[in-house]
């Protein structure tokens, strides 16, 4: 038996915080001497990490091997399938469209795709799901059987599959992942700038912040320089080549959920726009209103409350999101817990939400509610 959930060729990025380094430092002591404990035990094969500020990189470190057998180190260039770091170039994609005035988030998803207006929920009524559920995994849209979605060639060729599998849960009611919102929100990305997903992707945020080595579809060269993916056998614990995911093929749909390949320096670039607020080097990508401020994303069913210096604050519903009071969290950590919804007894989630006198908007994770 194979160990699949254990990935041997890793990209990592971290926060500015994360080490004391000198800018011209090719890397970082203690974060190659973490990796190198999974190396060592066979977990990975090699890694590339990057640790980006706002407006350099602060160190990049290549560790370990990128195809065993080959005995071909990790480089700088190594390419990745990123999988679901796919997901934030779509979310981007979405908002960029926002800002330019062509939707809304708050927008019905029939509004750009007709044939959602007819799509029923398990009780039986009209679905409405809105970008915003489809964005934020609590749409209950059904995923489709995995061979019919091998059968499409384009995103398009993609909704008829997701409609065709019952919903999963009331719009709203829940969250769950998703994979099939996200390609809708790739497509209607397709349906409102008229350009495939892949090309809008190029020409709005991989040519513009100079991601050369990231694509949907690699070319030959590209193909060269892909870290080769291993899974562990759990008797021996010895890597195994596996064979990469199939993705990245010509007549493919240019999958929002998952169908990027990219470096560990390329997107490194992308994170950092997103770390100035929309911005890289004097061009703006997203407008300052597309970055929620002091808001939390949850159902309009949940009683949420915020936590902070000891304190008790409800959170007020505003437009579909929960904002919290002037003032109810000051610098440090505070915990907004969902209480039981109607028909969701039982239902607790926590938004963790930290303050700082850097980030007066705050940042907010889920996690375990505290005791």
């Amino acid at each position: 038996m194979f160990k699949r959930n254990v990935v041997c060729a890793l990209l990592l990025l971290l926060p500015a915080f994360a080490l004391a380094a000198e800018p011209n430092e090719p890397g970082n002591p203690a974060i190659r001497a973490a990796v190198e404990k999974f190396i060592d035990a066979q977990d990975i094969s090699g890694a590339v990490t990057v640790v980006a500020a706002k407006d350099k990189l602060l160190a990049v470190d290549t560790i370990g091997l990128a195809d065993i057998a080959k005995k071909k180190p990790m480089e700088p260039d190594s390419l990745f399938w990123i999988a679901s770091m796919t997901k934030p170039l779509t979310a981007v994609s979405i908002l960029m469209l926002q800002d330019e005035g062509k939707l809304k988030v708050s927008d019905p998803v029939e509004k750009f795709i007709p044939e959602f207006a007819a799509l029923k929920t398990p009780t039986g009524r009209p679905a409405q799901i809105t970008i915003e559920q489809i964005l934020t995994h609590t749409s209950g849209l059904g995923e489709g059987g995995s061979g019919a979605i091998k059968s499409a060639h384009t995103l398009r060729d993609l909704i008829p599959i997701y409609l065709a599998s019952p919903m999963q849960y009331e719009p709203g009611a829940r969250w769950k992942y998703t994979q099939s919102g996200i390609n809708v929100a790739a497509r209607i990305v397709e349906v409102t700038s008229g350009l495939p997903f892949d090309e809008f992707v190029n020409k709005h945020i991989l040519k513009p912040l100079g991601m050369k080595h990231t694509t949907f579809y690699p070319n030959k060269k590209q193909r060269s320089h892909l870290a080769t993916p291993y899974i562990k056998d759990k008797e021996t614990g010895i890597l195994t080549a596996a064979p990469y995911a199939a993705y990245g093929i010509k007549g493919q749909p240019p999958f929002g959920n998952a169908g990027l390949f990219s470096t560990g320096p390329d997107y490194a670039r992308f994170c950092q726009m997103l770390l100035n607020g929309g911005t890289l080097k004097g061009k703006r990508y997203l407008s300052p209103a597309a970055f929620v401020d002091k808001h939390v994303l949850l159902s309009k069913w949940q009683q949420v409350f915020a936590c902070a210096d000891e304190r008790r604050t409800r959170l007020q519903p505003k437009q579909g999101l929960y904002k919290l009071r002037e003032k109810s969290l000051h610098e440090g950590h505070g915990f907004s817990r969902a209480a039981d919804g109607p028909g969701r007894e039982g239902f607790r989630v926590c938004v963790r939400t930290t303050i700082t006198k850097s980030s007066p908007g705050g940042t907010a994770e889920l996690q375990t509610c505290p005791n």
